[in-house]
């Protein structure tokens, strides 16, 4: 009878958290998605005892931590489901994700497998086969070709040292320059999907080594043109020159955050280039807005995903 009144119960929580995941109402949404990871963490954290978790794995398939596992990926594909509604949604749930791995880690927690290969695929494959692409040489006069319709756009702020091919490179212009809201939706995730991948590598490899590289990784951008010719540009021209430089700055905040703890003499000298980078891409920014008023894109979830339309009505 026992095991029948575990799983009523387990019924019961995944019965409230649907239902919150499917409410209307920012505050019941938000509330079902902090819920759903909390029991997803707990449904995923092995015992800190070896020993006792190879002798409950030996039980075979039907033992209690199988279905855990099961469950616990079942339900992030229940929560990635409902958060499909809007992006602003998908970028909340993985920055509550990567915060509870974040935390598990930090207690020494470990996290199974299963739902570290659930991160991987939903998340850290999605940041490399979006954001990142081969490079292929570079004409001084030209550029690089097919990048952009009209623009030369040059592979810059490299501080991995490849000037061969077969390097990769951030190359976010077949996002900015389609101006389709899928597209659009797909940069703003940009900062979310980086956090996740470095949580993802630090519980699931102790540590980033494995993606170093992309600290130091090349990032194409519209050649540097002085405010004169920017004044010529056409006005898309202009928003593509702003939105491309505005997105690098955050692809290297997010390297900065998550590289920042590391020690090692070279990668703390790259941390150094990397803040000098920011500082130009922003004085840049700064220089193009006075000229060209644009509101930027807020990355924020937490502020995109505030209370519905109709609460705002009414106010007097």
């Amino acid at each position: 009878g026992g095991d029948a009144g575990e799983n009523r119960l387990d019924d019961d929580v995944h019965n409230k958290i649907r239902k919150l995941l499917q409410s209307p109402e920012a505050k019941f949404f938000k509330r079902g998605i902090i819920g759903a990871l909390s029991a997803v963490i707990v449904l995923s954290s092995l015992p800190k005892d070896a020993e006792s978790q190879q002798s409950l794995e030996a039980n075979g398939s039907d033992s209690n931590p199988v279905l855990q596992a099961t469950q616990a990926t079942s339900l992030l594909d229940t929560i990635k489901a409902n958060c499909a509604r809007s992006d602003a949604a998908t970028i909340f749930m993985f920055d509550e994700l990567a915060a509870a791995v974040a935390w598990a880690t930090s207690q020494g927690v470990k996290i199974k497998a299963s739902t570290l290969f659930w991160i991987e695929d939903n998340a850290t494959d999605a940041l490399e086969s979006t954001y990142l692409a081969d490079f292929e040489a570079d004409s001084p006069e030209r550029g690089i070709s097919g990048v952009h319709s009209a623009l030369k756009v040059v592979r810059d702020l490299d501080l991995n040292g490849g000037d061969e091919d077969g390097g990769v490179v951030v190359n976010l212009f077949p996002m900015i320059e389609s101006g389709t809201s899928e597209d659009a939706g797909k940069l703003h995730k940009m900062c979310a999907l980086y956090r996740m991948l470095s949580v993802y590598y630090t519980a699931a490899h102790g540590g980033l080594d494995a993606v170093d590289a992309l600290l130091g990784c090349p990032i194409y951008l519209i050649d540097n043109c002085p405010v004169e010719e920017f004044d010529l540009l056409r006005e898309a021209e202009k928003q593509h020159y702003i939105l491309s430089h505005f997105y690098a700055a955050n692809w290297i905040i997010e390297g900065l955050n998550a590289f920042a703890t590391i020690v090692d003499p070279e990668m703390r000298e790259k941390l150094v280039k990397r803040a000098n980078h920011l500082r130009t891409l922003l004085s840049i920014i700064d220089k193009c807005l006075a000229k060209q008023p644009f509101t930027l894109p807020d990355l924020n979830a937490a502020s995109s995903l505030a209370e519905p339309a109709q609460a705002k009505a009414g106010g007097g």
